[in-house]
């Protein structure tokens, strides 16, 4: 694990950033650093608090939601994609817990200074927000999905 941010450039390939200008990713780049969690590892767990939003490098990670009975995956994740949206809103408060299914690298955000920097400046505020919402979206759909197959066997027939 390393404490330095993790360069514009290498920032700028990722998919999360597609339509940022270097300006943008520049902004949000101090904010960042690279780390590594083995398989098996909880990554944060529902409830908790939603102080970090990561972009998956490599590997796997599993989003679910626990149950007493039996936790339910509503989505794993792989390279290039957003893991975390519950830092966006009050009371930041994960929704979902995520462990790594495989050794991982993510690139990890503190989510306060993502805040205060959307607050300073308008444009990245809607860049991040667009972005997001397309994440909260996807989640949504993903455990739409989940539940449908979970209750089919329960409808009546």
């Amino acid at each position: 694990m390393s404490n330095a941010s993790v360069p514009i450039e290498e920032l700028a390939t990722e998919r999360f950033f597609r339509d940022f200008d270097a300006a943008d990713v520049a902004k949000l780049a101090p904010h960042s650093r690279l780390i590594s969690y083995a398989e098996g590892t909880t990554i944060f767990r529902a409830s908790g608090p939603a102080d970090r939003f990561y972009l998956v490098r490599t590997g796997r990670v599993a989003l679910f939601l626990p149950s007493l009975q039996e936790d339910v995956i509503v989505q794993t994740l792989g390279p290039g994609e957003a893991l975390g949206f519950s830092w966006l809103a009050p009371p930041h408060l994960w929704r979902f817990s995520a462990t790594a299914t495989s050794d991982i690298e993510l690139i990890e955000f503190d989510a306060a200074a993502l805040r205060q920097a959307a607050i300073v400046d308008r444009q990245l505020h809607d860049l991040l927000m667009t972005r997001m919402f397309d994440v909260v979206a996807r989640r949504l759909e993903a455990t739409r999905m989940q539940l449908l197959d979970i209750y089919a066997d329960q409808r009546p027939t």
